[in-house]
């Protein structure tokens, strides 16, 4: 929401002129200028506020609650509404809560647990409440939580980062790596997992990374290259951290096991050198 500006009918002895603005106007003036109430057309701003202009309005301002049209908040505008002013609760619509709704508003306010509809949560908005409030847990079938790493099934359908699952609630819960199922990571899961949990590498099943996830790990945790059986099948070019290039880069004392020089372009040497000139013997094997 952005300020208010003197073009926003602020004249110049510092009154506010509300002829003729319009209600998303009036909404920014009333978000710094609360004391200006009165002068509103609240008729006007009821037909054309939205749920998410109220939400603004009664997250900083919940004196004016009996102005709001409620019905226009959805459960997005819930959940960041009550997580702000949970006073409101006896006006929310919990029924137009989705998970990701729930998700957040129980990281902020988890007395309204007993409103929730467990099974609305996926294994990422799971993630995103468990990070904040651990004591759930008994409420989540762990089975599920795998789940989402399958999004390579349908790669436009999810966000890789996102939906490591498991990656981001060990990252600040490390108390729930025993409810893993580890058989249901697959290479490149094991590869983002273990660049930032290491000590998990005894649940590893190593037969699952293949060249590039191998590229990944290694680029970050190099003591895992005793483990390494794909040395030929880590492309000489690719995606981040999944190339000999940028494995190189970060650690050099690997080119003994590179047999990618030959497909390096006149850019992947420019980047290498420039880093690490001391490989321009390598140049046209």
């Amino acid at each position: 929401m952005g300020r208010v500006h003197k073009g926003d009918n602020i004249m110049d002895n510092g009154q506010i002129d509300f002829t003729n603005l319009s209600a998303k106007k009036c909404l920014r003036i009333l978000l710094e200028h609360p004391d200006q109430a009165d002068k509103c057309d609240w008729k006007e701003m009821r037909r054309q506020l939205d749920g998410l202009d109220w939400v603004w309005l009664l997250s900083a301002h919940p004196q004016f609650a009996d102005r709001c049209l409620w019905a226009s908040l959805d459960g997005y505008g819930w959940a960041r509404l009550l997580s702000a002013q949970p006073q409101f609760a006896d006006q929310c619509r919990w029924a137009s809560l989705e998970g990701d709704d729930w998700a957040d508003l129980l990281a902020k306010q988890p007395q309204f647990a007993d409103r929730c509809r467990w099974a609305s949560l996926n294994g990422y908005n799971w993630v995103n409440l468990l990070s904040e409030q651990p004591q759930f847990a008994d409420k989540f079938d762990w089975k599920t939580l795998s789940d989402y790493h399958d999004f390579r099934d349908d790669p436009g359908s999810f966000d890789e980062d996102e939906y490591r699952c498991w990656e981001e609630l060990f990252w600040v819960q490390g108390q729930f790596v025993d409810k893993c199922d580890w058989t249901r990571l697959n290479g490149e899961d094991w590869a983002h997992l273990l660049s930032v949990h290491p000590q998990l590498f005894c649940k590893c099943d190593w037969t699952k990374l293949d060249g590039k996830d191998w590229a990944h790990l290694l680029s970050v945790q190099p003591q895992f290259s005793y483990k390494c059986d794909k040395w030929d099948e880590i492309p000489a070019k690719g995606p981040y951290r999944t190339c000999w290039r940028e494995l190189l880069e970060r650690q050099p004392w690997f080119a003994d096991k590179c047999d990618k020089w030959g497909e390096f372009d006149e850019r992947d040497w420019h980047e290498l050198l420039k880093i690490l000139p001391q490989f321009a013997d390598k140049r046209g094997k």
